[in-house]
């Protein structure tokens, strides 16, 4: 803590005595009957009925028909144990129709509904805000919607908040003043407090654009505190996911340094103590109120996203943000509770919670520091706590209900976070049950139990992406590229048995953001070049090949620190040659790196080979190179791939001849430039950029290749596979293909889907990168009567889609690779508009080779646009009657690579993964960013021969495996 904030130490008999005097108000409050909030507490202690239920919850929105609701009943509940009371439970149990079970249900849920939302609109969250301040509680309001997914969206809930202020404040004059609600001591508080969520006046808002976004979410803001103050409102900003955390409170600085509000006391900002970094975030906002001298409020909270802060930070390799364990997230919350009674009345401390140590230790707090029960505010939420709220009213003290409302969609998204944060909770039973808590609840306790979700123990972990939270993150970046634009133009060789080797003839490559800057020159192999880098891979080959896994992953490994070192640098390099945004290219140079040491972790185990033997028998199977292998890489994923494919050439004992793009070929000579670095053979890796056509041609042919690693469109790889044994009767050895040659990818959205999330996957697996990735969703397969709706929300969604030249951080959408793209692309948009309805098309952009991102509807599903692949962003939305006419519809095309669902519905998702035939198949998420080693990735039909990129199988097809059998027995002799 810092030292420049005093603290006084709360004796424990202060906190006791409270404690004390809370349970006695407690014991005086009547407690009504509650079948409700026994339902609650039955079904939160049963993990597997809890997670049943609110996944049926989380669907119920959705569900319109009674027949859709009755089936998804059955799904979920297939074992009859219903999450209600006995007798409620046989009553259902015993609904033979799917009208009665429907009604029965949506009874029940609706009433779980409003035990935590105070109206489904403005006029009943208002009528019981009124209701509230009668029980001598005052309200704080909060409009529900806090995601949205498209400016518009976002523009429809501001509106709604501005209505919703202005209905508040014609209502609020007439209520009767309230003293214990309604002054401090000195000042008049407002009678409604308006709790904001700031995503919701922002859609996607990325870290590494915060200084551009702390502006336009300001901008955004500021109308509605306007009309709050004109109106007569307090307003508190709360606090969201870690990823917003610098955002909020940027804003919330930003907008408060205005003259307009310089001076408005009625203002506050929500801290999350689960933080690891709630201390820091308290100093510092602390610091700065002693700056502004107005006061403001700082409402304490613990956090309501617990759960999914673990997961993200374990899925994706990060460090985790939040206390790991319920007792030091407790004792965090105490400290920083000390921290702000001793800032008062430089901010007003409001202490939202239910846990009763936390408001003896509030209350004790207070008493310590003389103040009145008007100078600080407790909240507890909208249909928790039993008891203790009017309790807590009745001891003279000023508790404000947090009381959300709103849709029934949000609504219900709002109950499944509140169950499940109050699920881990030792209080839980009494939160719903209204039980009196004993002298126990309000004692110290140590911090001993750790909670925490992590991956299970694996010989390999992922490369973390930047999360460009942190600025460090950010500046790396910045001066990478900075770095980066002052080697623009420079000449890169062949690289030849261990040689560079400069000519005339070069490849020159652009920037596709700005076609006039040159990124680089790279020499452009001729045939004499491809035979000599040829006769240097064979002439290497023997000693490469007789060298150990061990030896050959080391080198892979060492390679792999080089690049995590110079991960920015590469990083930039993409952005610039290849037009990837700054998430994009950090993506792709984190895979190298993965598939560096995940191929080099699957070497290893080749070792040994596979031993077996038995009495007077050795039998020994182990693995060897093939020979030489040429590597064939795409421009659109430019290191990653490229790495790939020669990673697992070499660790195998082959040696390499590696043809970049030439689209991209500068981040190919900086990658051969980095594994030259690690004092390679001669003739191992061997780099020669040239023209497909001339000398990829040559390469596929040549009698000494063996091994041909492409990926690419299936029409090359078609021709590849055709050519590579055309005279394989001449050739020494058969050659192997391993090709991946892309997809026309489907997403089913059921009729139960989540539309948002839906929305979300889609636009990032179809319109990432321009659509540029094998595995782009291209077109979507929507279910039933959602149609329409579904295409509403796409269109809205990628209409606020940022446009701008990748180095930008901000940038969602930049150019495609090149000219001849964009012609073949616009030109398959031009065809298709004959046939299918063009729905939407963004705006042109100046950004070099832009192409906008388009949704064409009532695609006939035999056309072009919904057979093959065109690479950019286009999505093709097909109408399917049912379920199986889905499954029937994605399958129908030549392709096999990825597919996705969103659906909420057990059965459809285990439909899916029996019958939807891809090689990777995604439930309720997006299609795109398959992991090394985690979602090893590839297709089949016309998407691939396999087998699966960062998979365990993927090397064998580099190899020849070789058994050797000896017998031992000698004269009736043999060693044991």
């Amino acid at each position: 803590m810092d030292k420049k904030t005093p603290v006084k130490t709360v004796p424990e008999s202060l906190v006791a005595k409270q404690g004390e005097a809370l349970i006695a108000a407690a014991s005086e409050v009547k407690k009504k009957p509650d079948w409700l909030g026994q339902l609650l507490s039955r079904t939160l202690t049963s993990d597997d009925l809890k997670i049943r239920t609110l996944r049926f919850v989380d669907a119920l929105p959705s569900l319109q028909s009674d027949s859709a609701l009755a089936e998804h009943i059955r799904a979920y509940f297939k074992d009859g144990d219903l999450p209600f009371p006995g007798v409620s439970r046989w009553m259902l149990q015993q609904t033979s129709t799917d009208k009665l079970l429907a009604a029965s249900v949506r009874k029940v849920f609706n009433r779980v509904a409003y035990r935590f939302l105070a109206g489904a609109n403005t006029g009943e969250a208002l009528q019981a805000a009124y209701q509230l301040r009668q029980a001598n509680l005052a309200p704080s309001l909060d409009l529900l919607g806090e995601v949205t997914i498209s400016d518009r969206s976002a523009i429809r809930y501001r509106e709604a908040l501005i209505q919703a202020i202005r209905e508040a404040g014609e209502t609020i004059h007439a209520w009767p003043e309230n003293p214990q609600l309604d002054h401090d001591g000195t000042n008049t508080i407002p009678p409604l407090n308006l709790s904001i969520k700031l995503t919701s006046l922002l859609p996607r808002p990325v870290p590494q654009d915060i200084k551009n976004q702390v502006i336009d979410l300001s901008d955004r803001l500021r109308p509605v505190l306007q009309e709050a103050r004109s109106a007569g409102l307090s307003v508190t900003v709360d606090m969201e996911s870690y990823n917003n955390k610098d955002l909020v409170l940027g804003v919330f600085k930003s907008i408060l340094r205005e003259k307009e509000f310089s001076d408005w006391p009625h203002i506050g900002i929500a801290i999350q103590t689960y933080l690891k970094s709630a201390h820091e975030d308290l100093q510092q906002l602390l610091a700065w109120a002693e700056k502004r001298q107005t006061p403001f409020h700082v409402r304490l909270v613990r956090g309501a996203y617990w759960d999914e802060e673990l997961i993200h930070a374990a899925q994706n390799g990060w460090s985790v943000p939040v206390w790991e364990g319920r007792g030091i997230t407790d004792q965090v919350y105490e400290e920083c509770m000390q921290i702000l009674f001793a800032a008062a009345p430089q901010v007003i401390p409001v202490i939202a919670t239910h846990n009763m140590r936390s408001i003896a230790l509030a209350l004790a707090l207070a008493e310590q520091h003389e103040m009145q029960p008007g100078q600080f505010e407790l909240q507890m939420i909208w249909g928790m706590g039993g008891r203790i709220p009017q309790a807590l009213s009745n001891m003279g003290y000023r508790l404000r209900i947090y009381a959300p409302f709103g849709d029934l969609i949000p609504g219900m998204a709002y109950l499944v976070r509140r169950l499940l944060e109050n699920s881990s909770s030792q209080q839980a039973l009494d939160l719903f049950q209204g039980a009196t808590p004993d002298a126990d609840a309000f004692k110290a306790r140590t911090p001993t139990e750790k909670i925490t979700i992590r991956n299970p123990e694996h010989t390999f972990n992922n490369t973390a992406t930047f999360r460009f939270i942190d600025a460090g993150e950010r500046h790396q970046f910045t001066a990478a590229l900075d770095e980066a634009r002052g080697e623009l133009g420079d000449n890169y060789p062949l690289l030849i048995g261990g040689r560079e080797i400069q000519i005339n003839n070069r490849i020159d490559s652009f920037n596709p953001a700005r076609p006039e800057q040159l990124v680089g020159r790279v020499a452009a192999a001729n045939t004499e070049h491809v035979e000599e880098a040829v006769s240097a891979a064979r002439t290497a080959s023997s000693q490469w090949q007789n060298t150990n896994f061990d030896y050959r992953a080391g080198l892979l490994e060492k390679a792999a620190e080089k690049l995590e070192a110079r991960r920015a640098e590469f990083a930039a390099w993409e952005i610039l040659e290849a037009g990837k945004n700054w998430s994009e290219a950090d993506a792709d140079v984190a895979e190298a790196i993965d598939f560096l040491r995940y191929y080099a972790l699957l070497g290893r185990q080749y070792e040994k080979g596979h031993l077996q033997d038995t009495p007077g028998q050795t039998n020994r199977t182990f693995y060897r190179g093939r020979g030489i292998g040429v590597v064939l890489p795409p421009w659109n994923f430019p290191l990653a791939i490229l790495t790939g494919m020669t990673a697992a050439t070499l660790v195998t004992g082959n040696t390499c001849v590696l043809k970049p793009s030439s689209l991209t070929p500068v981040v190919g000579a900086r990658f051969a430039r980095l594994m030259h670095e690690l004092d390679l053979p001669p003739g191992v890796l061997n780099f020669v950029p040239g023209e497909g056509r001339n000398i990829g041609d040559q390469l596929v042919h040549h009698p000494n290749i063996v091994n041909i690693a492409f990926t690419g469109s299936r029409e090359v790889g078609l021709g590849i596979i055709q050519k590579a044994n055309g005279s394989a009767g001449r050739w020494p050895m058969l050659k192997r293909v391993i090709a991946e040659m892309g997809g026309k990818n489907a997403v089913i959205v059921d009729e139960d889907a989540d539309l948002e999330e839906a929305v979300k996957g889609i636009i990032q697996s179809a319109f990432g990168f321009q659509g540029q990735k094998c595995s782009a969703c291209s077109r979507v397969i929507v279910v039933g009567d959602i149609h329409d709706r579904l295409v509403q929300l796409l269109t809205e969604a990628s209409a606020s889609l940022r446009p701008g030249f990748p180095e930008e951080p901000g940038s969602e959408l930049g150019p495609v690779i090149d000219e001849v793209a964009r012609e073949r692309i616009e030109r398959a948009i031009l065809d298709a508009e004959k046939y299918a309805n063009l729905h939407w098309r963004g705006d042109a952009q100046e950004l070099g080779f832009y192409v906008p991102p388009t949704i064409f509807t009532h695609v006939p599903s035999n056309s072009e646009l919904a057979q093959e692949e065109i690479f950019g962003p286009v999505i093709a939305v097909l109408k399917a009657s049912d379920f199986e006419e889905a499954i029937k519809l994605a399958n129908a095309t030549r392709y096999a690579l990825t597919g996705g669902i969103y659906s909420r519905h057990p059965d459809h998702l285990e439909q899916a993964c029996k019958e939807f035939a891809v090689g990777n198949l995604y439930l309720n998420r997006g299609i795109t960013g398959a992991l090394v080693g985690r979602q090893p990735f590839g297709g089949f039909r016309h998407s691939g021969t396999g087998p699966k990129a960062g998979g365990p199988d993927y090397l064998l097809p580099f190899m020849e495996p070789r058994t050797i059998v000896e017998n031992t027995l000698r004269k009736g002799a043999a060693p044991v």
